[in-house]
């Protein structure tokens, strides 16, 4: 293929090695088999959220089914349309059956093997953006020195190494962003659009989707967008090379994902994320933030701005020898920090407003992540422009570099007085403060003439990387993101879940929110009313804001873990915890509301609202009674039949049996989290759910013994799954019809003919 031919594979061969040698020094303490060495990142968001989904997916996939429903949290929820879950994600895929084929998933063996996911992403970070630079200099000299820093400086600055790295799915989906680049500029390399290369972008963009980060992959949609707006404006290209362009990167990557999207669209509809307004989005960074774009640590836990002193001069020099794309990705960069104050600009007002899908998420200071991906390809360039030769530095650049040096100074000045004045006064930030005034005084050293005639514009190339490794890994070892622990040491289950685990002849919830709570219960197969997922139903929310004991009774909670020693219901400690902040009780609840019972009477209150007033009303007797937003077309008794009786005698996450018996017409209730993918029937006989007090299912039951079958079968699924398979076969045959062209055309060029 001719737009490979140029690429110098030996060069970039010890660049790959390099990368993974860098890769492997700044997590080793996470890869060591050495447990007196060995680093873990924190439990909270990575343990709750992603070992807990990805070792419920392993070990329903160890089973040989597909994990559409989990009723381990929220009640219940549907597992695949969570985003964040990524169950057809192909890394997470492969790391499962890594897992299942050597001994199995346990919670230890998870959180150890997604953390080495986490660094596999890192890695494939530094790969691609050094690809990228590569691919967009590889006419000119010190290509492979500017890749090689932009890589770096994309994966160990402050973006992937902060809060991504816990947040698994930011970072995941982010990563992707390069390589979609990279497909646009090999499309758009040559005079003849290269169309096959759009298909490369929707690869990428299917990756993205499919990590479970739909933001992070909003964000590198509309860059990607922009950079094939702007290649083809530059370029004079008609406007059905955007448009078709476009398409094609669009359907592949949509096609790809859409056995997690139709579902996670569906989902997304009902949850509360549909409630927020634009004040509860419009959050980002504080004006203020901007100095840790240097000053790495000062004013936050962590500095997702930081990209440091080496490569913003190097930043600065692109913009000032307006190298090729320079201006294009500075301001990318200009309106992505716009959009990171939230609120604090009116740009995000506008996007809100005008751009498709920015009033879907929040959290505007994520779109530092573009910033990130900006900065390190300015760089890349910079760094080429710099030690291009017959170039002579601009006369007022040393100026600018010397003056960020001394702004360092004054900042170290000033906070170690204030170290002397104040009494107790932390030097943390006078260090960090202090390390980037050195590191600034180098940078001015190495990028200018000031002080030292380089010979040797390779040496000096090498000199410039070893420092931004230097400043970005020494930062990173004060990373708050991990704790000198094994992972093999964590999520021990606590000594309260055991008695729970052992009551198995009873279905019962859990509110796990004192003693499992961050997901677990999907850890340990308790059925918790808890959990931590950013996406969770709008009925189940407001279940969960009512007084306690009324949503224990709603959910059908049997045990509660907490501090206090007695509960407004009555109950049983039946085990106690020690803990240094106090003793934990796990109280077993006196009565519970069964999980499936037939109830004779039906209040009929459409508004959500007034019925939970009626729910939580100590006159409404919540284990006889069912709640329904419209007349269910029955008549029921006047008293219970004494010999009614509803029974579970087979429950799975979808599906669930109960067999009933009733002199009389009834209304089984059951407390399942009603899903418009549920289905019934009653002995082999459709039948309609209804929606009961607000958020669970229940249906009518004739009288008599009857056998009634609740399964969750999403079509959202079906369609999805099939739209990925379809996708996966189109481009199957595309590839094999274009080698198949190739190997003719070859041929045919072999023997003249």
């Amino acid at each position: 293929m001719q737009t490979l031919r140029k690429w110098r594979i030996p060069v970039d061969l010890m660049a790959v090695i390099v990368l993974l040698a860098l890769c492997w020094l700044f997590y080793w303490r996470l890869l060591t088999p050495n447990l007196i060495n060995q680093q873990s990142l924190v439990e909270g968001d990575f343990s709750g959220q992603f070992v807990a989904f990805a070792h419920y997916q392993a070990e329903r996939f160890a089973q040989g089914q597909v994990p559409l429903w989990n009723p381990y949290n929220y009640g219940g929820h549907p597992f695949l349309a969570d985003t964040q879950a990524a169950a057809f994600y192909p890394p997470r895929l492969l790391t499962i059956a890594a897992l299942n084929a050597t001994g199995g998933s346990s919670p230890q063996r998870m959180y150890y093997a997604l953390q080495n996911e986490m660094v596999l992403h890192a890695l494939i970070a530094s790969l691609l953006m050094y690809a990228l630079v590569r691919r967009l200099t590889l006419e000119q000299p010190y290509s492979v020195i500017g890749g090689l820093v932009a890589g770096i400086t994309f994966a160990y600055s402050g973006y992937l190494t902060g809060y991504p790295q816990l947040q698994l799915a930011v970072m995941e989906a982010g990563v992707w962003l390069p390589l979609m680049l990279l497909g646009i500029h090999e499309a758009t390399r040559l005079d003849r659009v290269g169309w096959r290369w759009f298909g490369l972008t929707g690869i990428a963009l299917g990756l993205s989707l499919a990590a479970g980060h739909p933001q992070t992959t909003l964000f590198s949609g509309y860059v990607t967008l922009a950079y094939l707006l702007w290649r083809t404006l530059t370029q004079q290209r008609r406007w059905t090379v955007f448009v078709i362009g476009a398409a094609i990167f669009g359907v592949i990557g949509v096609g790809l994902a859409a056995v997690q999207l139709i579902p996670g669209w569906e989902y997304t509809r009902l949850t509360v994320r549909t409630t927020l307004n634009v004040d509860a989005l419009g959050n980002g960074f504080p004006f203020y933030d901007v100095l840790q774009v240097i000053f790495p640590g000062i004013l936050s836990l962590w500095s997702p701005l930081y990209f440091g002193v080496v490569a913003l001069a190097l930043v600065i020099y692109a913009v000032w020898r307006r190298t090729e794309g320079a201006i294009f990705w500075l301001v990318i960069a200009a309106v992505a920090l716009g959009l990171s104050f939230g609120h604090g600009t009116i740009i995000y007002d506008v996007f809100y407003n005008v751009v498709p899908g920015f009033s879907l998420f929040r959290g505007q200071e994520r779109s530092a992540f573009v910033i990130a991906v900006s900065m390190s390809i300015l760089a890349g360039l910079g760094i080429i422009s710099l030690l291009q030769s017959g170039e002579t530095t601009p006369r007022r650049y040393p100026l600018v570099l010397w003056g960020i040096a001394a702004a360092g100074l004054v900042l170290s000045a000033g906070l170690f007085v204030n170290w002397l004045i104040v009494p107790g006064t932390d030097n943390k930030h006078l260090g960090l403060v202090t390390f980037s005034f050195f590191v600034a005084i180098l940078t001015a050293v190495l990028l200018t003439d000031t002080l030292v005639k380089w010979s040797s514009s390779r040496w000096r190339g090498a000199a410039i990387i070893g420092l931004v490794v230097f400043e970005l890994f020494s930062f990173g070892r004060g990373n708050p993101n991990l704790e000198p622990k094994p992972a093999a040491d964590r999520l021990t289950p606590p000594p309260l879940v055991t008695p729970m685990q052992a009551d198995k002849d009873n279905l019962f919830r859990i509110d796990g929110a004192h003693a499992v709570g961050e997901n677990y219960g999907t850890l340990y197969g308790l059925m918790d009313i808890q959990g931590i997922s950013p996406l969770r139903l709008v009925s189940v929310d407001r279940l969960l804001k009512l007084a306690p004991s009324c949503a224990w009774q709603a959910l059908s909670v049997r045990y509660v873990p907490i501090e206090n020693t007695a509960l407004l219901l009555p109950s049983t400690i039946v085990s106690t915890q020690d803990r240094p902040e106090g003793p934990l009780y796990l109280h077993q609840l006196t009565t519970v509301r069964p999980f499936a019972r037939l109830v004779y009477r039906t209040w009929i209150e459409p508004d959500d609202n007034a019925a939970l007033g009626v729910l939580c009303d100590p006159s409404y007797n919540m284990r006889e009674s069912v709640i329904l937003p419209t007349d269910p077309g029955v008549t029921l008794p006047a008293s219970a039949p004494t010999d009614s009786a509803a029974e579970v005698t087979h429950f799975a996450p979808e599906a669930i049996t109960i067999h009933t018996k009733s002199a009389e017409p009834a209304i089984l209730g059951v407390a399942l989290v009603y899903y418009p993918s549920w289905q019934a029937t009653i002995d082999g006989q459709a039948t309609t759910l209804l929606r009961a007090d607000t958020a669970l299912t229940a249906l009518v039951v004739p009288s008599g013994d009857h056998t009634i079958q609740l399964d969750y079968r999403p079509a959202s699924y079906t369609i999805g799954a099939a739209i990925s398979l379809v996708t996966l076969l189109l481009m199957a045959i595309g590839a094999l019809s274009g080698l198949a062209v190739s190997f003719r055309t070859r041929h045919s060029d072999s023997t003249g003919q």
